[in-house]
């Protein structure tokens, strides 16, 4: 029977969930004289991403990029990106980390992000929770990348298959399944509470 000692958290899509991207294109598709689908592929899947999530762009130089197709204003782009990061801290779910397992595990995050995302999520998240902090931007690589969870479990002292890794991109868990972490896909709190409990048993 596996005895578990570490769990690691995504944060966007599990700790945070991003602001609705159809509420942002119906709003702002029109303001830039695009289609909605033209928006998405602007803000949401933009290939500059990766470089920025690597640490080999700024994440003012990602929005400077995008912004030559959107075409705003200063103020207009300062406040879609403000909406952007207008979403919702899952505060059940960090408080369920505090109060049940803070002190019994070893916890990390593990999170793909641009430049200023430890300051940005640092104003919501207790990083004194968590024994390591991993932003894919200051170690030059991001998921599925197998380096980057052994880079973790390096700083956690862990072992792979004492580790429980969590996140809402199934190409991610496949990633820490490939180096023997037990993987659990995030839909919303109660299911994780579920998956984690039968895991953890």
């Amino acid at each position: 029977m596996t005895q578990f000692t570490t769990i690691i958290f995504d944060v966007g899509g599990v700790i945070f969930r991003a602001a609705d991207g159809p509420l942002l294109r119906v709003k702002w598709a029109p303001k830039c004289n695009l289609s909605h689908d033209e928006f998405d592929d602007i803000v949401f899947r933009d290939p500059n991403y990766w470089p920025a999530s690597v640490g080999k762009i700024t994440r003012e130089e990602l929005w400077a990029a995008k912004n030559e197709k959107l075409k705003l204003s200063p103020a207009d782009l300062a406040e879609l990106q403000a909406e952007y990061w207008n979403g919702r801290w899952d505060a059940e779910l960090l408080d369920f980390i505090r109060t049940d397992l803070w002190g019994t595990y070893k916890l990390g995050i593990l999170s793909d992000a641009t430049s200023g995302a430890r300051e940005k999520v640092g104003e919501f998240v207790d990083f004194s929770m968590f024994d390591t902090v991993v932003f894919s931007y200051e170690v030059g690589m991001c998921k599925p990348d197998p380096d980057i969870y052994k880079l973790t479990l390096e700083r956690l002292r862990a072992e792979p298959a004492e580790t429980v890794f969590i996140d809402d991109g199934l190409h991610k868990i496949e990633g820490a399944r490939a180096i023997g972490i037990h993987g659990i896909l995030y839909t919303d709190f109660p299911q994780f509470l579920t998956s984690l409990g039968s895991l953890l048993k």
